[in-house]
């Protein structure tokens, strides 16, 4: 419930929070790289963490969704 993300043609959108709510927005175009990891802990529940890198100086260079099935 407190993790949000949505892909289109142009961006991918992640919502993270509850009380504190924040929205990151990154255009589809500016992602470089996508790194899908998991501890051994995760693996055994079938769950996993998506890092995505992206290019720009002026935006965050990592955007993460956690706990994917």
């Amino acid at each position: 419930r407190r993790l949000r993300w949505a892909i289109t043609d142009t961006l991918l959108a992640v919502q993270k929070g509850v009380v504190g709510r924040s929205i990151e927005i990154v255009p589809r175009q500016k992602i470089q790289s996508i790194h899908v990891g998991s501890n051994p802990l995760m693996r055994r529940i079938g769950l996993a963490r998506l890092k995505v890198l992206t290019a720009g100086a002026m935006m965050r260079n990592e955007v993460s969704i956690p706990d994917l099935e």
